[in-house]
């Protein structure tokens, strides 16, 4: 095992992707990871916090480490952000367009811009024309130009504006399509283009939850129309609860594509114990799971409400059985961070540890504080009459009580509340009936110490 630092020099990161300062120095890259790079897979879904930006993120920094998005394919990553496409589009067309023209423009927005550089002739010719029309620059869209692709050449150079010899068909998205797909097969490449937050995506400053699901739902419709190209792909980073809430109707074009993220105990023993690992004076950058679960221990010292890891994954765990990354990273952060302070006034010594059993009881406090405050966050509505639940007397609630606790008379509403709250795993259920028949709830333990409920 690799000699431990001390407590002020335990690096932990920051608990969620999209705030680590060097994300490459504590990812695990487990068969999640592996699988997500697969062609065949085209939605990663998964809770917020299970890993998904990650991901997204790393395939992006390594995308010329895997085989199937290294040169000579091409790879985009970006945050859908259609406000200007939109913007576009309502001022050049005559008539409101539809959400899946918006994501078509969106689309061949990157592809033109992309491929560019590539081809020559009538095909450079088309999408120059294409790009000019729209005034795809730099400027305007740097968010199409920013990562993975370079300015290219042809459109650095370009001077904005319509083109001589007449306007194009501001909908000939369909043959920008078929060009870039023959530019792509010409050369036996693939155009991958990936996105991630598309539950924060929204148009003209409208970001409610039904608008995003619309939105959501065109996106679902695109990539059935445009999956049959064969070389331009998708990967779309999706919160399973928003997709699982799309209305969409070809859901089937999607059956043997969707990788759904569930971390099992050994990978998140190895993931937290990697973070320890890079603190060290050897950092490594494999663990057996034995090693990883050797090195915990040596961190944490278990209080008698805590026994060992295992337990601790217990005490993390919400409705539906998980515990996401997050979760358990906002733990270690914050027991080391109530360590620190123990140690400053000479409280809660560790002992051999580096970090006492009562610090871990208050990372759970507090990483059971950063979830409700997360549902607060991601669900304001639902967040709303769950805290009417803080203070009850049990974490065991019979259906009839807690249809009182949330305030809603009538029947079908309550169905559709707790239906929502099993879904995103803020309850649990007792037995294997249906949520709608089921006769008593459990609030999980990851919000039980937030909401003050007995065990």
């Amino acid at each position: 095992m690799p000699k431990l630092p001390g407590i002020d020099a335990l690096d932990l990161g920051a608990g969620a992707a999209d705030l680590e300062r060097s994300l490459a120095n504590y990812f695990y890259r487990n068969q999640a990871f592996d699988r997500a790079c697969d062609p065949q897979v085209c939605l990663v879904l998964g809770e917020k916090g299970a890993g998904k930006s990650a991901i997204f993120l790393m395939m992006n920094e390594m995308s010329q480490q895997i085989p199937q998005l290294a040169n000579p394919n091409l790879f985009k990553a970006s945050t859908a952000n259609l406000r200007e496409h939109f913007q576009l589009l309502r001022s050049k067309l005559s008539g409101p367009a539809s959400a899946v023209t918006l994501w078509k423009f969106y689309f061949a927005s990157i592809a033109a811009l992309m491929l560019l550089d590539t081809c020559s002739g009538s095909d450079a010719e088309f999408l120059m024309n294409f790009v000019r029309h729209w005034e795809l620059n730099a400027q305007r869209f740097p968010s199409l130009i920013a990562t993975t692709l370079r300015i290219p050449l042809k459109a650095a150079e370009l001077q904005i504006g319509r083109p001589p010899g007449g306007a194009l068909n501001p909908l000939q998205l369909q043959e920008v399509f078929a060009v870039a797909n023959r530019i792509l097969a010409k050369d036996a490449k693939i155009l991958w283009i990936a996105l991630d937050e598309l539950d924060k995506v929204a148009i003209d400053g409208v970001e409610s939850r039904n608008h995003s699901s619309e939105l959501l739902s065109a996106l679902m419709q695109t990539h059935s129309e445009l999956y049959q190209l064969g070389q331009i792909r998708f990967k779309f980073f999706i919160r399973s609860d928003v997709y699982e809430g799309l209305t969409y109707v070809d859901k089937d074009h999607f059956s043997n594509a969707i990788l759904r993220l569930k971390w099992e105990a050994e990978d998140l023993a190895i993931m937290l114990a990697l973070r320890i690992a890079a603190s060290t004076e050897k950092p490594t950058a494999s663990l057996k799971l034995a090693d990883a679960h050797e090195l915990i221990d040596a961190v944490f010292q278990w209080p008698t409400s805590v026994r060992g890891f295992r337990g601790l994954l217990e005490e993390l765990r919400d409705g539906r059985g998980s515990v996401t990354p997050r979760d358990l990273l906002n733990f270690a952060i914050k027991a080391r961070e109530n360590q620190i302070r123990f140690n400053m006034y000479g409280t809660n010594d560790a002992g051999l540890a580096l970090i006492s059993g009562t610090a871990v009881e208050r990372g759970l406090v507090e990483a059971s504080d950063a979830k409700l405050s997360d549902f607060l966050t991601t669900f304001p509505e639902l967040h709303r009459r769950f805290q009417n639940l803080r203070g009850h007397s049990s974490a065991k609630i019979p259906q009839k009580d807690l249809q009182k606790l949330l305030n809603l008379k009538e029947k079908l509403d309550f169905d559709l509340a707790v239906e929502d709250l099993w879904r995103i795993g803020a309850i649990g259920k007792e037995g294997e009936k249906p949520v709608h028949l089921t006769e008593t709830f459990v609030v999980p333990p990851i919000y039980r110490r937030a909401l003050h409920l007995k065990g």
